[in-house]
């Protein structure tokens, strides 16, 4: 199973000069996108950023929210809902962390998405996030792309 995050996800929906990378890595693996429950705020914040600062038109926040909330009601996305579990999860990915004698400061939702990845028993993580990334490869997940 591959986890995807927030920054791969997004390509899917907004073009950016990667996005027909992340289209192919999709129809490759025919696999369901998965996710943590997170994505939906994630991508709504990224989108309205991207609104705010006129690089999407207006409204088309609330276009791609909608189109990803079809996609999620459609079973094309499978949501990793926060709980216990993925606490439990991001406890022991910091003391990983910390073992690991990089003294890493470590993003909160990175760190829910890299547990999430864990708790689902993803095998992989699609990412473009530098700092994410790395997390995910001490976790022992390979990173693509």
């Amino acid at each position: 199973m591959t986890y995807w995050d927030t920054s791969a996800i997004f390509k899917l929906y907004v073009p950016e000069p990667d996005s027909d990378y992340f289209l192919d890595l999709l129809v490759q693996t025919q696999e369901q996108v998965v996710s943590s429950a997170i994505l939906c705020m994630e991508v709504l914040c990224a989108a309205w950023r991207k609104e705010q600062t006129r690089e999407l038109k207006r409204g088309a926040a609330s276009i791609v929210v909608g189109k990803l909330n079809q996609h999620i009601q459609a079973g094309r996305i499978v949501l990793i809902p926060y709980g216990p579990n993925i606490g439990a999860e991001a406890q022991n990915l910091l003391q990983l962390t910390g073992k690991s004698g990089t003294h890493r400061m470590i993003r909160s939702l990175d760190t829910i998405h890299v547990a999430s990845a864990l708790e689902c028993k993803a095998t992989s993580l699609v990412s473009t996030d530098a700092q994410l990334r790395e997390i995910a490869k001490l976790a022992g997940l390979r990173v693509l792309p």
